[in-house]
């Protein structure tokens, strides 16, 4: 079966994601675009993404990547196998990751990939206080 590019439809960042019982509705506590630090390296507790796409088909490989942009740096990653039952369904993925450490402030980013091709980029600021 040949597969389809899938089509990115979200990555947010977050400090928790809530699965409501039943429903299996998402709920997406504390989303932000930086974090905040007087102290490098550092070691940044817990973060959260949620990422949904669409327009897949059948089984391919699936990947989130943590990279700091200025030397593509890969810091973390995250990879499995998703499967789409349809084109039409939307895949919901909740990432939860937990103490990571950054090394120095600077621009970083989140890429969604499947198979080898980039979905989607979530980019975020490592920050030391002004």
């Amino acid at each position: 079966m040949a597969n389809e590019k899938p089509i990115a439809e979200a990555l947010i960042l977050c400090d928790e994601i809530i699965a409501e019982a039943g429903t299996n509705k998402k709920s997406l506590i504390g989303t932000f675009n930086s974090i905040v630090s007087s102290n490098f390296p550092m070691q940044h507790a817990k973060i959260c993404v949620y990422a949904a796409m669409t327009n897949g088909q059948g089984e391919m490989k699936g990947e989130l990547r943590c990279v700091r942009v200025d030397d593509q740096q890969e810091i973390f990653k995250a990879s499995g196998k998703v499967q789409f039952a349809d084109p039409n369904q939307v895949v919901e993925m909740s990432f939860n990751f937990r103490n990571i450490l950054f090394e120095r402030p600077g621009l970083y980013t989140f890429e969604l990939m499947a198979g080898e091709e980039l979905l989607l980029e979530k980019r975020f600021h490592v920050l030391a206080p002004a």
